[in-house]
């Protein structure tokens, strides 16, 4: 769950992107690190994102999840519709609570090793998460987005992963 919840709304621009980019910051390495998080192409040369972190501090109980969600205007000054922190352990316990973070799920589960609630006591994984566009339960307009998350264990900031890219 550490990272599944924050990928539901960093893969959104992923179907239909111009310009996408990603970083994923380890901002404390004894806890884990990226052996890989990049942008990829499936067979079907639609537009993903892999990743494997390696954990090194084990098991994982608890997790928060920090999520902004910027859509910048042609001002370049971004509205901020979403910026929510809720528990992920909790959300993966009893995923029917969060509607919209369950239908996002629903989308990106399939493709990452993340499908049981806390404690995780293996590396987290995902490959080529492709999110299709006809699928999201909220409108997306054209334009720049950017979504930082940010992941808390023991209610220290553990990582992030930040996605950017143009949406046409």
């Amino acid at each position: 769950m550490l990272l599944k919840t924050i990928l539901n709304f960093l893969l959104f621009t992923l179907a239909f992107s111009k310009n996408l980019w990603v970083k994923c910051i380890m901002h404390q390495p004894d806890f884990g690190n990226f052996e890989y998080c990049k942008i990829t192409k499936n067979t079907k040369n639609l537009t993903g994102l892999s990743f494997h972190l390696k954990l090194h501090q084990l098991p994982v109980t608890n997790c928060l999840a920090h999520v902004e969600f910027h859509y910048l205007t042609a001002t370049r000054r971004p509205i901020v519709p979403v910026n929510s922190t809720w528990d992920a352990c909790k959300f993966m316990a009893n995923r029917k609570r969060f509607i919209a973070f369950e239908a996002l799920f629903k989308i990106v589960g399939p493709a990452t090793n993340l499908n049981h609630t806390c404690p995780y006591n293996h590396d987290i994984i995902g490959k080529n998460l492709v999110f299709d566009m006809d699928r999201i339960p909220f409108p997306v307009l054209p334009g720049q987005y950017i979504i930082k998350s940010s992941y808390f264990i023991n209610n220290d900031k553990k990582l992030s992963i930040n996605v950017g890219g143009r949406v046409i």
